[in-house]
């Protein structure tokens, strides 16, 4: 607008109150334009700021990755469609209908509320793998779960968000290998057949684990075997000096290790020390077989009598 002065006085001169008024008008005229542009750069970066909000939706609506915001409150505003398949939700009304804590498995709530929360609120992040709960079967869904504070211009939390990885594959994977393991165990605990089992630390090859039936064919007990050295457990006979039983031993787990392959020993006598003293003749005509790795790298020695 326009702001008209007219003077009234024949010596050009404004008096007290007319400069006061003007003044004041001034300062009026000032502010309003001062805050015109800032409304307007106001609202250009509100446009901005809502392209970017709608940019990275569209990216988390797209990802197969678990995305979602809630509030301080801990009650949910956003998950992406990734989120609602993974806990079996079918829409977003749903999904800020359901507090925070009745995503998890009802077992771990308690530890969600008490402690997991708190830490993220103090540390402004925090990370763990915990369980979420399908809501339409009832099934744990293993997770990777991160949960981070969100916070203004001004440095003030506004809410928390949450980037969460489906760890549900690779925990049945864990699963299955543990349920080998317990398997393979069981076999070679109860096998009649005599196995040790040696670290390929090359010239202790230590004893890291023995069936009952070595103990038995070999007169030890666990106690006396596993973790010591082969060869301190088993010494030749110094009665029978150059007849070595532990050198053609030797020879033979030196082999596997170069080749990685296993190595059937010819007949060899390697007497016993007995517990209390002298040695007992015996003969035998072990197999060692190495453990490999992905790499194809030897993590152990199987030796078989």
């Amino acid at each position: 607008g326009t702001v008209w002065t007219i003077k009234h006085s024949p010596d050009d001169h404004f008096d007290t109150e007319d400069a006061r008024i003007l003044k004041s008008l001034a300062c009026f005229a000032a502010a309003v334009h001062q805050t015109a542009d800032a409304l307007q750069l106001a609202k250009a970066a509100g446009q901005q700021a809502e392209i970017r909000v709608q940019q990275l939706v569209a990216l988390a609506e797209i990802s197969s990755e678990f995305f979602g915001t809630c509030d301080m409150e801990f009650m949910p505003i956003y998950g992406n469609a990734a989120a609602m398949r993974m806990v079996g939700l079918s829409n977003l009304d749903e999904v800020q209908r359901t507090p925070l804590q009745d995503f998890f498995f009802p077992e771990d709530v308690a530890f969600i509320t008490d402690e997991f929360f708190p830490r993220v609120l103090r540390d402004g992040q925090a990370k763990v793998e915990i369980r979420f709960r399908h809501f339409v079967t009832g099934e744990p869904v293993w997770v990777d779960y991160s949960l981070v504070v969100l916070k203004d211009e001004m440095g003030q939390a506004t809410g928390l968000g949450t980037v969460t990885h489906d760890l549900t594959e690779r925990k049945s994977v864990e699963l299955a290998l543990r349920e080998s393991e317990a398997r393979y165990q069981a076999l070679f605990a109860t096998s009649p057949v005599p196995f040790m089992v040696l670290a390929p630390n090359d010239p202790d090859f230590t004893i890291t684990a023995a069936n009952d039936a070595y103990f038995t064919a070999t007169r030890t007990t666990r106690e006396s075997l596993v973790g010591r050295r082969l060869f301190d457990v088993f010494p030749d006979d110094p009665a029978r000096p150059g007849q070595l039983g532990s050198e053609a031993l030797a020879i033979s787990l030196k082999h596997v290790l170069a080749t990685r392959s296993t190595d059937a020993m010819e007949r060899v006598r390697y007497d016993l020390a007995l517990p209390h003293g002298g040695f007992e003749p015996h003969w035998w005509e072990a197999i060692n077989a190495p453990m490999l790795d992905g790499a194809g790298e030897v993590t152990a020695i199987i030796t078989q009598v």
